[in-house]
């Protein structure tokens, strides 16, 4: 015969600081853990800027329809490109990135659909742009639909505030309607 295991019920008269006080360690520990995940997210995503830069300045990609992930050395590219010769552009590009291990590369060939996300690209980024309260703010944005996806909108450089990160992701999704966002704008001091 199996015993089964009781389950463990905190005694009645357990007085509640002692209880707080473990919550508050484990909550710190978690939240240690927490930043140094979230400074690691940072670095990524600041490389991850840093390689859309290069396509564009190096091998003249226009990224308004591409999108970048990179965590831990993994990276995934997905988007749209107009010919064979600027995939694998991208492609070598990032790859010769020391430090990148794997990537996944979900990129289609689509001229005409990659013009049309790249003008609504345009028309959200001049709308970021004429916007004062974003003064100071260095925003791109890109536009990719894959495959039966909904459209995304990607928002990614610099912010100096946080209420400018949250602006701008509202102004992006209004003008998108049922586009899904992804906010990767950093804040700098």
């Amino acid at each position: 015969m199996k015993k089964r295991q009781s389950q463990q019920i905190n005694p009645v008269g357990t007085p509640q600081r002692r209880v707080a006080a473990k919550t508050s360690r484990s909550k710190a520990a978690a939240d240690r853990g927490d930043d140094s995940k979230a400074s690691e997210g940072n670095r990524d995503e600041q490389v991850a800027c840093k390689l859309i830069g290069d396509l564009e300045y190096r091998h003249g990609v226009d990224t308004t329809t591409l999108d970048l992930v990179l965590r831990g050395g993994r990276g995934s590219v997905r988007g749209l490109v107009t010919d064979q010769e600027e995939l694998e552009a991208v492609r070598d590009s990032i790859m010769e990135e020391g430090g990148i291990t794997d990537l996944e590369v979900t990129l289609r060939i689509a001229p005409t659909q990659r013009e049309e996300e790249r003008d609504t690209a345009r028309s959200v980024q001049l709308a970021l742009e004429g916007v004062s309260e974003l003064e100071g703010a260095d925003i791109q944005v890109a536009c990719l639909q894959v495959g039966a996806a909904p459209r995304t909108l990607v928002l990614r450089g610099t912010v100096k505030r946080v209420l400018q990160k949250q602006l701008a992701g509202m102004i992006a999704i209004r003008m998108v309607e049922g586009a899904r966002l992804r906010n990767r704008l950093l804040l700098v001091s």
